[in-house]
């Protein structure tokens, strides 16, 4: 138990120090073998504001392209965690706590939607009333 414990906590160290430098994940991909990475591309967060060289980009960049399939790895070790602990947690409640809790992350989810439907539709709306560029 222990051992997971300190497997979660490097992993989700890992996670957040990546996510803390601008690191997404899933969403960059590795260019082609034949281009160079693209060193103009933002690394995120802070380093942007260093005047970092090209190779220094192109080092981070390598960086993190190495280190995505072992936090991939570790997330999904994460994932399996947390279902585990939320089975053995359920276990615990009573029938009556269970349905309580089941009516929170209801009223949650749905609050949590309707919040983004708000947004998304004030958005739209911005994009409307935005006037056009003059030329």
């Amino acid at each position: 138990m222990k051992n997971a414990l300190r497997l979660s906590v490097l992993a989700l160290s890992l996670a957040a120090g990546l996510a803390l430098s601008g690191q997404s994940f899933g969403e960059d991909k590795a260019p082609p073998k034949a281009e160079k990475p693209k060193v103009a591309a933002k690394l995120g967060g802070e380093l942007d504001k260093l005047d970092l060289t090209d190779a220094q980009k192109a080092d981070i960049l390598k960086i993190r392209a190495d280190l995505k399939p072992e936090v991939a790895k570790l997330q999904e070790q994460i994932k399996k965690l947390n279902e585990d602990a939320k089975a053995k947690e359920m276990a615990v409640l009573s029938p009556e706590q269970k349905a309580k809790l089941q009516e929170a992350e209801d009223a949650h989810k749905k609050a949590s939607e309707e919040k983004a439907k708000a947004e998304r539709e004030a958005k739209a709306k911005a994009a409307e009333t935005k006037p056009a560029p003059t030329k």
